[in-house]
């Protein structure tokens, strides 16, 4: 009988692979041996194994990786819960690489046999897997304690695989994102992506925040908040003004959106569309308050003075209290009569001084009890303090009780630090 030989090289490449299979079996008893675990040991190999030209590519490589990254992350966190010393760094990078592994698993399960056909094998296993994953609280102890050591481009990562779970196509029957934490978990890997404050973060950030707007999260408010930011800070003017838009008319009660929607259209000199914006949403809700102030206030910046008087009235009749429009009724009045001071001061002949004179002290008079409502309000508004200690000055000489008003407006501005 011939004895046979191989060549050097083919017995030193098939000793090479059966060792780095071999090492793939190791791995996975040392991550699920009962008694005396070896996660590090276990992740080394499979780390090895994954890139390892004669493994990188084997369909059972891949499935074995995913199970032991699995393992070593549930393990640890299981440690930690129940107040056992446990290695939060091996459980991140253990935790990072599962869905991959996983996902690399489905996509080489797809190719086809030597007949075209496709059998998947491991979808099942890898639906079990996965759900185990998106179970584990390891994500959120993994994200917490990113954010803690405020490295938020991981607690992102970590975050990111519980949101893509659900999503997977194969995963969906499964329904996990109707689970109760899935939207507040989708909130705090947004607000993770945006403290990562990178472009690509803040793409998915916008993702994130736009599909939690037609979710179950309950603080639509915060979102459409954050979202409107976000586009406004990207520079996409369009989806800013559209969130503005949205808004409005989900969540009518806040006024937030319509005061930065007006901002805009008054910055981009749009004037006209705000006042008819602001017209439209009378309209809807006549008995709202906030709108009829907010349209005083771009009439006033129109130089529509009378008109903004009446909304400012509107406002007030709807709400006695509405401190920013009695303020802006104050102010509307009290900055006529600067203006009417002004021209006066102009004037040559001292009898028509005088007479104008007093015509402008009787439209001061005028606007000084909203001033006072509004202290009564808001006693600590500097802004209307500094007013009211100008204004009392003005009548001080003549008068004992303005003189009184000045010295206590004065007193209250030093007690306020002013």
């Amino acid at each position: 009988m011939k004895k046979v030989f191989l060549p050097v090289v083919l017995l030193c490449l098939a000793t090479t692979m059966f060792a780095q299979k071999a090492n793939v079996s190791k791995a996975k008893t040392k991550a699920f041996n009962v008694e005396a675990p070896d996660f590090k040991g276990a992740k080394d190999l499979m780390d090895a194994a994954l890139i390892h030209p004669e493994t990188k590519d084997d369909i059972k490589t891949w499935w074995a990786a995913a199970q032991v990254y699995n393992e070593i992350q549930l393990q640890e966190t299981e440690k930690q819960m129940m107040g056992f010393p446990f290695d939060a760094d091996l459980r991140e990078a253990a935790l990072l690489r599962v869905l991959e592994c996983a996902l690399k698993t489905d996509e080489l399960d797809q190719v086809p046999d030597k007949k075209g056909a496709i059998k998947p094998k491991y979808t099942k296993k890898i639906k079990s897997l996965l759900t185990d994953l998106f179970n584990s609280p390891s994500i959120q102890y993994c994200a917490g304690a990113a954010f803690e050591r405020a490295d938020f481009s991981t607690a992102a990562k970590a975050f990111d695989i519980y949101v893509e779970i659900p999503t997977l196509e194969f995963m969906k029957p499964l329904a996990l994102d109707k689970d109760s934490n899935y939207v507040f978990i989708k909130y705090n890997a947004g607000i993770a992506h945006i403290q990562a404050a990178k472009a690509e973060n803040m793409s998915k950030a916008i993702q994130y925040f736009g599909e939690l707007t037609s979710s179950s999260y309950d603080d639509k408010n915060s979102v459409y908040q954050i979202l409107s930011n976000l586009y406004l800070q990207v520079g996409d003017t369009a989806n800013y003004v559209g969130t503005l838009e949205e808004a409005i008319e989900k969540i009518p009660g806040e006024t937030y959106y319509i005061n930065f929607l007006i901002e805009h259209l008054l910055k981009t000199n749009q004037s006209d569309k705000a006042v008819s914006y602001l017209e439209k949403a009378i309209a809807n809700d006549p008995t709202f308050a906030n709108y009829y102030f907010i349209l005083g206030y771009v009439k006033e910046g129109l130089g529509l003075k009378d008109e903004a008087i009446v909304q400012y009235d509107k406002a007030i009749e709807l709400n006695p209290d509405y401190v920013e429009a009695i303020f802006g009724k104050a102010l509307n009045l009290y900055n006529r009569a600067v203006e009417a001071d002004n021209k006066a001061s102009e004037i040559q002949d001292n009898k028509l001084y005088q007479a104008e004179r007093a015509k402008v002290d009787k439209m001061v008079l005028e606007a000084i009890p909203y001033f006072e409502r509004v202290l009564e309000l808001k006693p600590d508004d500097d802004q209307n303090l500094r007013t009211l200690k100008g204004i009392y000055y003005r009548f001080s000489s003549k008068d004992k009780e303005f003189e009184r008003k000045f010295n206590e407006m004065e007193q209250r501005l030093k007690e306020l630090g002013y």
